[in-house]
């Protein structure tokens, strides 16, 4: 209960215009999966490790993350996206695009909080 309690209240700092930006997720993104002729889509969530500074910049920069998340998942097939290696190579694309445009650091790993293929 107290790491809760702790991850709240760091929340709530956030929230409130605190210094401190504690996490960067992308909560849910949606798209076509490519190779489906839009019948078929990809819902994604993803939680962002990496030090304040560089959750701050993240943050600064929330749409510019949203759409690099979407446009990498855009472009994978039904055949990528069920391969059981899908978050390994999602979370290295991701990094690779991501960690080079950063100014304080690099996103140490992401994590996968949703990823539904329907």
């Amino acid at each position: 209960a107290t790491a809760e309690k702790t991850k709240r209240s760091d929340a709530e700092v956030a929230a409130t215009g605190g210094k401190a930006v504690t996490k960067f997720t992308i909560e849910e993104v949606t798209v076509n999966i490519a190779d489906t002729r839009g019948n078929r889509f990809v819902r994604a969530g993803a939680y962002f490790d990496a030090d304040p500074a560089v959750l701050e910049e993240l943050e600064a920069n929330r749409a510019r993350m949203i759409d690099t998340f979407e446009q990498v998942l855009s472009t994978k097939t039904l055949e990528q996206l069920t391969s059981p290696d899908i978050r390994g190579d999602l979370r290295t694309e991701l990094m690779g695009i991501i960690n080079p445009t950063l100014k304080e650091g690099r996103v140490d790993n992401i994590y996968f909080t949703d990823l539904l293929v329907q």
